[in-house]
């Protein structure tokens, strides 16, 4: 061979030897690429053989079976995980597409449930997969159904105010508590405060200043406006979150719609308070309310008029036309005392045709007595039912506090004694009480 031709096969040679060393060097750098990305995931890989021998294992496979130093070569797969998974990894047969969920086995005796699946290909190599993490979020989201489906089913609204940054979440059944659709505008402390009652705003922010500065638990009822002009009782319990230091950071509330409980709370008191018939105070309902009107008579240096009235010719009604008729001509004169008296005052039945008026502010007899005058008017215009014509009268007797009694007993009793004394003198009359009528009440017990 010719030094030429020589030379020639050597440079030939030598590109050669060139292009396999960067051939290589490219593999080996895709190699670590793969490698790294290997690892960066968060499966594990390994290899096993047909005698169910691992061949190799991934730093992340071995780290995933706690096996720090790695996974050696050799080590039979059923000391690393349960029967049905190592069923599977012995099996000599064409690689499935489906991945097999068992449980794998940690070097310190522990186990997580995990999948396997075998990559295409000649070779046996598997990918490893926890499913701790899938697991737990799976618990997670069927909790938090349950919840979300407990609180749709109590209807319980969440609330959740940030205080630094003032921001605020609703649940979506806080929403319809308020009367809105779920997501309908971003909640604020502010747009709530505008869906309480007028009535109710004020005792809302102090309870809820008082919670913040550690005063009181936070625990109201209150009432918010919908849209539509309606009116619903919310219940509202709240507490605070703190930080590290004890400070408060956050509060979060629970609300329930108690309307149906209000209003029959509100049943209850009614039926307690008010006569069935006719629907007006009873005894109890007009003793509370004399207490309240007298304690006001006195810090305002002014008058409160007791008027007790007495119906005349009802009886016969009754007897004649029975029980029903006479009942609706005591819900007629009802209505009509009601209607007589002024806004601040009050009609009451205290007996089977027995009636009481609170006259709140009478700063003198003459008004006491023009009051009583209506009420007296007011029962003795004709009452038509059937065709019939009833007519009925009444003997009322008026007595003021403080100046004619001092208590309420003594304001009742002296009221009592004018009536009787106007009954005296004929139906259709009203007489304010004198000491006269005390003294000869005196005589003839």
């Amino acid at each position: 061979m010719t030094g030429q031709a020589f030379t020639a096969v050597a440079l030939l040679l030598l590109v050669a030897v060139i292009g396999l060393l960067a051939g290589l060097w490219r593999s080996r750098r895709r190699l670590k690429t793969l490698e790294a990305v290997l690892e960066g995931t968060r499966d594990g890989v390994f290899e096993t053989d047909r005698f169910g021998r691992v061949v190799w294992a991934s730093r992340r496979a071995s780290a995933m079976l706690g096996v720090r130093e790695g996974v050696h070569p050799g080590t039979m797969v059923r000391t690393l995980f349960g029967a049905t998974v190592t069923a599977v990894l012995e099996k000599d047969g064409p690689p499935s597409s489906d991945p097999v969920r068992g449980t794998a086995h940690c070097a310190d005796g522990g186990w997580f449930p995990a999948t396997v699946h075998r990559v295409a290909g000649p070779a046996r190599v598997w990918i490893l997969r926890d499913l701790s993490d899938e697991q737990e979020l799976a618990r997670l989201r069927a909790a938090e159904e349950r919840s979300n489906t407990s609180r749709r089913f109590a209807g319980l609204g969440i609330w959740d105010w940030s205080i630094d940054s003032d921001t605020l979440f609703w649940s979506d059944e806080m929403f319809g508590l308020l009367g809105l659709r779920p997501g309908e505008m971003a909640p604020s402390r502010g747009r709530f405060l505008a869906l309480i009652h007028p009535e109710d705003t004020a005792r809302v922010s102090e309870s809820e200043a008082a919670c913040l500065d550690g005063r009181k638990a936070y625990d109201e009822d209150y009432r918010v406006v919908w849209r539509d002009g309606s009116v619903r009782w919310l219940r509202e319990t709240a507490n605070l979150v703190r930080d590290d230091t004890g400070q408060a950071v956050r509060m979060v509330g629970v609300v329930r719609d108690v309307t149906q409980e209000k209003e029959a709370e509100n049943r209850v008191l009614r039926l307690a308070l008010h006569d069935p018939l006719t629907g007006l105070p009873n005894r109890a309902a007009f003793e509370a309310r004399l207490d309240q009107v007298m304690v006001r008579a006195r810090e305002d240096q002014r008058q409160v008029a007791l008027a007790f009235i007495d119906l005349d010719r009802f009886k016969p009604i009754n007897d004649t036309f029975g029980h029903a008729t006479g009942d609706r001509v005591l819900t007629i004169i009802s209505h009509r005392l009601s209607e007589a008296v002024r806004p601040d005052d009050m009609v009451a039945r205290v007996g089977g045709d027995e009636f009481v008026a609170v006259l709140a502010g009478c700063d003198n007899d003459a008004q006491a007595l023009t009051v009583a005058g209506r009420l007296l008017e007011a029962i003795r215009s004709p009452i038509i039912l059937d065709g019939v014509i009833h007519k009925v009268g009444a003997s009322i007797g008026v007595s003021l506090h403080p100046k004619l009694a001092a208590t309420r007993e003594a304001l009742v009793h002296s009221a009592d004694l004018a009536m009787y004394a106007a009954k005296r003198g004929g139906s259709l009359r009203v007489r304010l009480f004198t000491p006269e009528l005390a003294e000869d009440d005196a005589r003839t017990a």
